[in-house]
């Protein structure tokens, strides 16, 4: 039984790293065609400037520069602070599953790490109300496990598992009819990792589409940006020699 359990586990961190580097890999041409385009730009300014003292260079208005540096501190302190506070990871991790295209991905990966969880404390005998908690610190979203917290004690007052589930309001329709299943036939452990597969496969082919749709978006602004430098160069350069 241990030894299961150690491999289930051991299952899961791969499956979780796995899914880490993913979104890194797919991610990384697209950071480092922004960043690149960034040093770019500075590092023209420089010569152009240090070459033609007094130049104008590649205009970059300069409350861009200020809005993009105030978005990296804002973002930093974000992450790095605010989000360690329960009631601010809550909210955040409330607004994420309701954006769309996102929000699915996110609740599905909950509803992945719930059930891994779940299934394998309810597979050990751990008593139903403490295997139902544990899940849901495992889900590693504040607004799902808020939602479940509640409904906790329903259990003890002899509600079944299917009907907890469904009073809380955190579960997809799919987890849910899987719990119904594995209620009636025994074998919630195994209903709960299947719907676990299934979370964690959707949500790769999610994040690999949204991480090409980052990149796809990331090149279409550095494009209209060298666009926008070209049209400012050339009209500029028009009128110089209309002016003479």
């Amino acid at each position: 039984m241990m030894g299961d359990q150690c491999l289930r586990l051991a299952d899961y961190i791969q499956r979780d790293i796995e899914l880490r580097n993913l979104i890194r890999r797919e991610t990384f041409y697209p950071k480092l065609v922004f960043g690149a385009s960034i040093v770019i730009i500075l590092g023209a300014n420089f010569v152009i400037n240090w070459l033609a003292p007094g130049a104008s260079g590649i205009g970059v208005p300069k409350f861009l520069w200020l809005l993009v540096t105030l978005a990296v501190i804002a973002i930093f302190f974000f992450r790095k602070f605010l989000l360690r506070q329960p009631g601010v990871k809550q909210n955040w991790d409330a607004f994420l599953i309701a954006i769309p295209f996102i929000g699915p991905m996110v609740h599905g990966f909950s509803m992945a790490m719930f059930g891994r969880a779940f299934g394998a404390l309810y597979e050990a005998g751990v008593p139903m109300t403490e295997a139902l908690k544990l899940g849901a610190d495992s889900a590693n979203n504040e607004a799902v496990r808020a939602k479940i917290y509640p409904v906790v004690n329903r259990l003890n007052a002899g509600a079944g598992v299917h009907e907890t589930f469904a009073m809380s309001g955190a579960f997809t329709p799919v987890v849910l009819d899987m719990v119904r299943t594995g209620e009636m036939t025994g074998n919630m452990n195994e209903m709960l990792i299947k719907v676990s597969e299934f979370y964690e496969d959707e949500g790769q082919t999610k994040a690999k589409q949204g991480a090409s749709l980052f990149g796809v978006f990331m090149l279409i602004l550095v494009g209209a940006y060298v666009a926008y430098i070209a049209i400012k160069f050339y009209t500029g350069f028009a009128a110089d020699r209309t002016t003479i």
